[in-house]
């Protein structure tokens, strides 16, 4: 989870980072909406596989309450 919450945090960084550029005119809008979308897909990922660990983290949790 620590390395999911780490990623997370990289795209959250990165969106930032771009913005600010953006508005300091650093970069270009079509750049800036590609590296958007880029960190769209990596969060989306991340979302995915936090909603797996928690599925699996359920299903383990019921089996241990099946087996007292």
């Amino acid at each position: 989870m620590t390395e999911l919450a780490r990623r997370l945090e990289e795209a959250v960084s990165a969106i930032r980072e771009l913005t600010n550029k953006l508005e300091q005119g650093y970069v270009r809008k079509d750049v800036y909406e590609a590296e958007q979308r880029s960190m769209a897909r990596v969060t989306s990922a991340i979302e995915v596989n936090v909603l797996k660990i928690e599925r699996e983290a359920d299903e383990r949790d019921q089996r241990l309450q099946a087996e007292k």
